[in-house]
């Protein structure tokens, strides 16, 4: 047994401890069979943390961006920034993963907040669970996001009387740092138990092949098969990066909701369809017992699915609200460029401040001496007799956020489907003992092309769309007003263009497959549970037989 093996050493060689050792191995002999199984359940445990902490900076992007006067390209260059630490190590340490005493150095790079993966599932169920474990932890994220950005951000300095602004105000920032806090100290915590468990797992098949690293960068580079599939994976990838940093602020601005709101929505109804969608992919892998090919094929349908239901939200969202001396191009009183304090006019127009409307006075709560209404406001349509209230006058769609919510979780439903059959294609065309580097390779092209440039693009493609910037001090702050007829256009049009490229790659993966296809194809087809890699069963699809050992 590998986990008995150091308890025989010769430092145990006393008579007390050889006893004691007697009385502990019924006990571990029982454990062994559910050693791998509580190694699963850390691993997602792990993982979950570490997405909670990547969910709390999408959910807090928006807030962040207003607190700190961030162009949305400046706040998507923020969120790049949590995935530069890994792409440098990434393959290397998978490269290592089979070499080195794994599970300590999966707890020791959690324990310096390491995003970095090791190690893989061989079960198509299984596979389906992990992947959707994880992603329930942007999920908890993004709803953590709605809990503390509903408390203003200076909670331990400012109390609840003497905070003017409601939460649906554009100058409102919550305390985001509330979130980060938390998920921190949950990081910590999942980090521990792996620097308990033994090097090497109860039945799990060790080669002893050693081959250099440029060989086994070569070998898995030049499969067609694999390219195509990841190249697929980091289209989907980067939708993902994009519509999860900013897709709470276009809800926010185009449905006229706040920011947890939109966090609420996020992380509980778009995360939790694409939980099931994944582990509904895992089970129709299972059930149908799908080779190569047909997961390749239920991949491109899909997202083919995945493109009818996506491409209606380019139609749904609000028109550019009109704004005095903004949108369209209309007269406002002179005040300074800097006020930013919206208000309603009684005719229907935005102003940037009671003064930019012209308002005189203004009429307040007795009790919380709130501004209720301000009147007298010249530049309000009707002269000296209009009057204007605090807050936006909103785009007046609010009632289009129910379709656009249910095409969006169809959409995230259906694209999810293609997520465990994709990482099984990866498993089945690269040999056993490059499969921790392939995985590597993966996740390093998921962070170089996927996760570090395209919340930068989407930010960029945002900021392309605002009509007015704020300043300060005579910098450049964060974007104040949108056309957003183009913010939606932009955005959402990204989304078209990622998954119109995801399904080209999966149907040039199934036509390379289909010119030529692997010999384990026709044992995968046939339901055999494993398959034949280089001539040999790769034991990491055998059914629950243990495996022999492989020695070369």
């Amino acid at each position: 047994s590998l986990l008995l093996s150091p308890l025989s050493s010769s430092s145990f060689s006393s008579t007390s401890t050889s006893t004691t050792l007697l009385w502990l191995l019924p006990l571990l002999h029982l454990c062994l069979p559910f050693l791998l199984h509580f190694f699963v359940f850390c691993q997602s445990l792990l993982q979950l943390a570490q997405l909670l902490v990547s969910g709390c900076l999408k959910s807090s992007i928006s807030t962040i961006e207003r607190r700190y006067g961030f162009s949305s390209q400046k706040s998507g260059l923020l969120a790049s920034f949590n995935e530069v630490g890994n792409v440098g190590l990434i393959v290397f340490v998978s490269f290592l993963g089979s070499r080195v005493h794994r599970p300590r150095f999966i707890g020791g790079g959690a324990l310096l907040a390491s995003l970095g993966r090791t190690g893989t599932l061989h079960v198509f169920l299984s596979a389906g669970i992990l992947l959707a474990v994880t992603t329930i932890g942007p999920a908890f994220g993004f709803i953590m996001g709605f809990v503390t950005l509903r408390f203003f951000v200076d909670i331990d300095k400012v109390s609840k009387d003497q905070i003017d602004l409601r939460q649906d105000d554009l100058r409102w920032v919550g305390a985001w740092w509330l979130g980060f806090l938390v998920a921190s100290c949950f990081l910590f915590l999942t980090a521990l138990p792996y620097l308990f468990f033994p090097k090497n797992m109860p039945k799990e098949v060790m080669s002893r092949t050693r081959t250099r690293f440029p060989r086994i960068a070569l070998r898995t580079l030049r499969s067609s098969v694999f390219l195509l599939v990841v190249l697929a994976q980091v289209c989907l990838a980067a939708l993902v990066a994009g519509l999860a940093t900013f897709m709470a602020k276009f809800i926010e601005r185009q449905f006229d909701r706040t920011v947890s709101f939109a966090n609420m929505m996020i992380g509980g109804v778009d995360i939790p369809l694409a939980v099931v969608g994944i582990v509904l992919g895992g089970a129709l892998m299972r059930r149908l017992s799908l080779s190569v090919g047909g997961a390749g094929r239920l991949c491109c349908a899909a997202i083919l699915l995945c493109m009818f239901s996506a491409l209606p939200l380019l139609l749904l969202g609000c028109p550019t609200q009109a704004v005095a001396g903004v949108f369209p191009h209309s007269a406002a009183c002179h005040c300074p460029a800097k006020d930013f304090n919206p208000v309603c006019g009684s005719d229907g127009v935005e102003f940037q401040s009671p003064c930019h409307a012209g308002c005189v006075t203004m009429e307040t709560d007795n009790v919380t001496r709130k501004v209720l209404n301000y009147t007298d406001c010249r530049c309000v349509w009707g002269g000296g007799g209009g009057f204007a209230t605090p807050g936006t006058c909103g785009g007046g769609c609010s009632h289009l956020l129910l379709p656009f919510m249910v095409l969006s979780a169809l959409t995230c439903l259906i694209a999810s489907v293609s997520q465990t059959p994709s990482y099984m294609m990866i498993l089945r065309t690269v040999p056993p003992e490059d499969k921790s580097f392939a995985v590597g390779v993966q996740y390093m092209l998921f962070r170089v092309l996927a996760f570090m440039p395209c919340p930068v693009l989407y930010g960029s493609a945002i900021d392309s769309s605002c009509i007015l910037w704020g300043s300060k001090c005579g910098k450049k702050t964060s974007c104040l007003y949108y056309n957003m007829d183009q913010f939606r256009q932009r955005f959402l049009g990204l989304q078209a263009i990622f998954i119109c490229g995801a399904l080209l790659c999966f149907v040039l993966a199934v036509v390379v497959l289909r010119r030529h296809p692997p010999a384990r194809d026709a044992a995968a087809g046939r339901g055999a549970g494993y398959e034949l890699v280089n001539g040999q069963k790769s034991p990491d699809c055998s059914p629950s037989k243990e495996p022999r050992r492989i020695t070369t």
